[in-house]
């Protein structure tokens, strides 16, 4: 059986694209007829033999997010972000929300709202307490 270091793996980040296309990933199937295998296999994971993730993997982890976020109203008016607790049985107490606002992708002010105390299945408003005082349109 072939065996790999983490570190070995990890170098497969740095390769070039030709060098990628060189390698080949093989499974139970590839060895022999009589090994356990169902001979169906396709590589197509979440992620990959290489450890690194498949373009669906960021699709799976957007999907499987518990807690969502949008602003209420017009932002820069209301300072007021609305918070949604998409989980069935456990509340947000043991999460803080960090903020930053940023003015032409500069980071101007930053800040955290230390204690989400959101039940579940539920929403919660929350101020974010920013100021635009100096900030041009």
């Amino acid at each position: 059986m072939l065996t790999a270091s983490l570190a070995e793996l990890n170098r497969v980040a740095e390769l070039s694209y030709p060098e990628l296309n060189k390698i080949h990933y093989t499974y139970g199937g590839d060895y022999n007829r009589y090994d356990p295998s169902d001979n169906n296999f396709n590589c197509n994971g979440i992620i990959g033999p290489d450890r690194q993730l498949n373009p669906h993997a960021y699709e799976v982890a957007y999907q499987y997010q518990n807690i969502w976020a949008k602003a209420q109203g017009k932002l820069a008016e209301t300072k007021t972000v609305e918070v949604y607790n998409e989980n069935f049985f456990r509340s947000l107490d043991n999460y803080a929300l960090q903020w930053q606002l940023l003015a032409d992708g500069k980071e101007v002010q930053k800040g955290t709202i230390d204690r989400l105390d959101v039940a579940p299945q539920a929403t919660k408003a929350y101020q974010i307490p920013f100021s635009t005082d100096g900030i041009e349109d």
